[in-house]
């Protein structure tokens, strides 16, 4: 029965534990994309996570070509944010001043607005790294720690194969991607990954950890609000095709789980002393 109902039987905690130990990582785009986003401490966490676990990641081409596509809109997006502080930080001092009537020339306003812009240039200065997209710290330790390990792009008649089987998951709300239904650019890009992570984990039978930040319903089984894991129609199509487990996990998680797992080998490390 077992064998029948898999895609329903949650892991045990010493089975995810030893998956852990075991299984290839791989990071949607979305994970990549937000170390342009994080302040250095967290971008470094992640990046280091990445160095730790370097003999298990794997990366798909489409999450590549998705991620060198649009990290330029992403880190334009990130300057903007300290230009759109500097101009609330004017806004900021020139409502307080009208509200209590004050002078242009007030001094106290003036320091306030000087501490303000302070502020943010210090904080742009210490939490962020990267300020073109020719000039890329972020890009750089991406290409040494994943090199060697993309996978190839489809062909031609292999993503119209790809395309024409979406058209029909889609209509019949087959996961994953149908939620990206009604785009008009990249709209099998979760299907893409999808097939991407079964065509490697039976090439190498190796099991998948794919951490994501999407949230969609089309990912996850949530119950009454509750996020229980992935959808059981991924689970059940990648243990038929695989013979090998999947299980998807958010970044908090990520983070949780891999600081156990160190913590844990710490422990062994000093009791074996």
């Amino acid at each position: 029965m077992r064998d029948t109902i898999k895609e329903y039987i949650e892991l045990s905690d010493k089975e995810k534990n030893d998956l852990w130990n075991t299984a290839t990582f791989v990071f949607d785009t979305n994970v990549f994309l937000n170390l342009y986003r994080y302040s250095n401490k967290t971008r470094n966490q992640l990046i280091e996570s990445f160095e730790w676990l370097k003999t298990r990641i794997w990366m798909p081409y489409q999450v590549a070509s998705e991620f060198c596509k649009d990290r330029y809109s992403v880190i334009d997006e990130a300057n903007k944010r300290f230009d759109n502080l500097s101009a609330d930080a004017d806004k900021l001092t020139d409502n307080w001043r009208e509200e209590l009537r004050l002078d242009r020339s007030d001094s106290d306003i003036k320091e306030l607005g000087k501490y303000l812009k302070e502020w943010i240039t210090k904080k742009k200065d210490n939490n962020y790294l990267t300020f073109s997209a020719t000039n890329d710290e972020v890009f750089r330790r991406l290409l040494d720690l994943f090199d060697g390990k993309v996978g190839k792009p489809f062909s031609v008649e292999e993503k119209l194969n790809i395309e024409q089987e979406g058209e029909k998951r889609y209509a019949s709300k087959i996961p994953p991607g149908y939620r990206d239904n009604k785009k008009t650019a990249n709209r099998f890009g979760d299907l893409f990954v999808w097939k991407e992570i079964i065509g490697y984990s039976k090439l190498k039978e190796v099991d998948i950890i794919f951490v994501t930040h999407d949230q969609k319903e089309d990912w996850w089984n949530t119950i009454s609000g509750k996020t229980i894991g992935p959808r059981i129609e991924l689970r059940k199509e990648f243990y038929e095709e695989t013979k090998k487990c999947f299980i998807c996990t958010q970044c908090p998680l990520f983070f949780h789980f891999l600081l156990k797992t160190k913590v844990n080998i710490l422990i062994k490390q000093q009791l074996m002393k």
